[in-house]
């Protein structure tokens, strides 16, 4: 059994608490760990460092292995980003290689689990499900709200405990459809979180995705750790850029299965969601031991210890590091991506 921490990220969507040196796996949730790091601690209460392997990019190496080392978990890295699909496919051909058709558990950096033991339970009765039954163990979350940022999967029949059949797969809705799937317990937001055996998710990699599949193929077995990354440069840069979800799963032809997990889950998608999961005082506001909040409610202070004081100010966030700072009022996050873009354009970033 290996698992599979997928760590790429966002850089401008999370400016200025990331950058192109440190992106979104490692910024912290405010409790002194990072998105990697509350990753691989959910990971290790189901299996030990040395069945654990992390996937980035070879630019956050030291970073990456600064976290990994110290706990004898392995790192993979690719030489540029090119989607989960990719990243998923050079994983398991990395695990082939080095542990046979063994059983895999893949993870997005990004989440953040209120619940660990619902959670683990989950992952186990997933792991289960897809060694018992020959096919793809997914974890879906039962719905809180409507959201539109979300896919969903609709589940058939329970044909095993805490096992339901996957019926369907759904884009992100529109609001009026999410307000209905939210209504409905056969729909959950898609966690991203799957297990199945190696050899399946190839096969499917093969018949589905042979423009991704058959040239990082191609490079197997690799001859050693060293010369892996010069050879992922030569086929990387043109393999196409799609998800593991959109790419393989949503198409996949084998038996799909849902576990539905009812704990607290949050795809980190933005500063927005990353401030919904933070610890807040009496007066929902979450502020750093060097800062201050003076007549004001509902603030959030992001950044290194340099001591931050708001006075007269509500419903805002304030990030703050040495590449910049951000002032802006909640639910704005949809717009950071854009407006840090074109002050990276005009050179200021």
């Amino acid at each position: 059994m290996i698992g599979i921490i997928l760590a790429g990220g966002n850089d401008l969507g999370f400016w200025p608490l990331s950058s192109k040196a440190r992106p979104k796996p490692f910024i912290e949730l405010g409790r002194g760990k990072t998105l990697l790091q509350n990753t691989i601690d959910r990971i290790l209460s189901i299996l030990s460092p040395e069945e654990i392997v992390v996937l980035t990019g070879i630019k956050y190496r030291e970073i990456t292995e600064n976290i990994t080392r110290p706990l004898g978990i392995r790192a993979l890295y690719e030489p540029m980003e090119r989607n989960t699909a990719a990243c998923t496919i050079l994983a398991a051909l990395w695990v082939e290689q080095k542990f046979g058709d063994t059983t895999i558990i893949c993870l997005p950096v990004d989440h953040y689990i209120e619940h660990m033991e619902t959670f683990k339970h989950a992952c186990l009765t997933s792991i289960h499900a897809a060694i018992d039954m020959d096919g793809i163990g997914m974890i879906g979350i039962h719905t809180r709200f409507p959201s539109t940022r979300y896919g969903y999967i609709k589940a058939g029949d329970e044909i095993a405990t805490g096992v339901k059949r996957v019926d369907a797969f759904v884009e992100k809705p529109n609001i009026t459809d999410a307000s209905v799937y939210a209504e409905k317990k056969e729909y959950m937001w898609n966690s991203g979180v799957f297990a199945c055996k190696v050899g399946l998710i190839l096969e499917e990699a093969s018949r589905l995705l042979p423009d991704v599949y058959n040239p990082l193929k191609g490079l197997f077995p690799l001859a050693s750790d060293q010369d892996y990354i010069a050879a992922l440069s030569r086929v990387y840069p043109d393999l196409p850029s799609i998800s593991i979800d959109k790419g393989i799963l949503e198409r996949a032809k084998c038996p799909m299965y849902v576990v539905p997990c009812p704990s607290e889950w949050t795809d980190i998608k933005d500063i927005d969601t990353l401030d919904s999961v933070l610890p807040k005082d009496s007066k929902d506001n979450h502020v750093p031991p060097r800062s201050m909040v003076v007549e004001g409610k509902d603030v959030t202070i992001l950044g290194d210890d340099t001591p931050v004081i708001t006075i007269g100010l509500s419903d805002v966030i304030v990030a703050h590091s040495d590449k910049g700072i951000l002032v802006m009022k909640k639910g704005k996050s949809v717009h950071i991506e854009k407006v840090v873009g074109e002050a990276v354009k005009k050179g200021w970033i």
